[in-house]
């Protein structure tokens, strides 16, 4: 009886670099090794072993002190022996794996490593014009190369997943702008999520409050300030758009401070609602320098969580993202492509009352 044996990541990562070489992706020397780990989602122990079995297939010549490594002149692609053909998956978005917000980096990290346990080759990539709106000469090439991949869009512009739709890439969403009729999609509502925290907040009595959130396009900002608005006449209240929605233009905590500083010399709020726990940090050091008591004095909810909130004393009042069940989701629809279930997938928040929002009075929407 024949027993299955189990190809070692570091194999695999091996496999994956020598097909990208004998494909020209590099022509002289391997890519650094930070960019290697981010682009094939390993370690750099992973990476490491890799690159030695490369050395030793004679693919890449020995290291030389730190720098790059060299594809070895007396190396030739085996177009016989061709490397077996595996699945493969490509996260495309903004930011490289780990740079963006605590809840999807989880969730695209989890779906890397599950991909991987899977035999499959997974690889990420960061691009301006994913950024920018705006599909280029780095889209074309990622196309040619990654036309037979599943491709996952994460929080992706319209034009880009219309773009990769038109040239019939297998394309997955993880949130993002939806264009009709919309692609296989994994997301929460942002608008939904802002709109039942300021429900909550109101229904608390708290009509003096702010929301702490960046707003990465005009698009994005239009929209939160709609919901915002709509909520507060859900209570017969007035907008005050500098006051209820203050413009951040940096996501960093000086910024942020001084965004504080300028509300509470106008009207200081019984409440803010913190969209991230990055930010989270910020009002609670801004808190504790002033002798601002949580939730004596201010009341605090964060409207987007992944974990790490019991850190926090008191732990926040808080929304969470729910994580596995939404890299469940996506590795359905990545696997099974093209599907036939439902294609829009919003998964609804987990809620947590936490200890950091006080009951002024208990109030009714009109």
């Amino acid at each position: 009886m024949k027993i299955p044996t189990r190809t070692s990541l570091s194999r695999l990562t091996a496999d994956a670099i020598e097909e990208a070489i004998a494909e020209g992706v590099w022509q002289e020397k391997l890519p650094g090794s930070r960019k290697l780990c981010e682009q094939f989602s390993v370690s750099q122990r992973t990476l490491t072993t890799a690159l030695d079995i490369l050395t030793r297939r004679n693919v890449i010549d020995a290291p030389e002190g730190t720098r790059a490594r060299r594809i070895s002149k007396s190396y030739k692609p085996n177009k016989k022996k061709a490397l077996p053909k595996r699945e493969s998956l490509l996260i495309l978005g903004s930011y490289e794996l780990h740079g963006h917000d605590a809840a999807t980096s989880n969730i695209l990290s989890g779906i890397a490593q599950l991909f991987r346990q899977k035999n499959w080759d997974v690889f990420s990539q960061a691009s301006e014009e994913f950024k920018n709106a705006k599909p280029g000469p780095v889209f074309e090439q990622l196309a040619a190369r990654y036309k037979h991949s599943r491709w996952l869009l994460c929080a992706a512009p319209q034009p880009v997943i219309q773009w990769c739709m038109d040239k019939n890439l297998r394309v997955i969403c993880l949130g993002g702008a939806l264009p009709e009729p919309p692609p296989p999609t994994v997301s929460v509502s942002i608008t939904g999520l802002m709109k039942d925290a300021i429900h909550l907040a109101l229904s608390k009595g708290h009509q003096s409050f702010s929301i702490l959130c960046p707003t990465p396009s005009k698009e994005y900002e239009k929209t939160v300030k709609n919901t915002v608005s709509d909520a507060l006449q859900s209570f017969g209240m007035p907008f005050l758009p500098n006051y209820h929605f203050p413009k951040i233009a940096v996501d960093d905590p000086e910024p942020l401070k001084q965004v504080l500083d300028s509300i509470f010399k106008v009207t200081p709020p019984s409440l803010l609602i913190v969209t991230e726990e990055r930010q989270l940090i910020t009002v609670y050091s801004y808190c504790m320098l002033r002798g601002i008591r949580i939730p004596d004095d201010l009341s605090v909810i964060l409207s987007l969580s992944s974990r790490n909130v019991d850190w926090f004393n008191p732990i926040p009042t808080h929304f969470s993202i729910p994580v596995q069940k939404m890299i469940k989701s996506v590795a359905n629809y990545v696997e099974n492509y093209p599907t036939t279930t439902q294609k829009v997938i919003h998964h609804p928040l987990d809620f947590t009352p936490g200890a950091s929002l006080k009951t002024i009075r208990n109030v009714k929407p009109r």
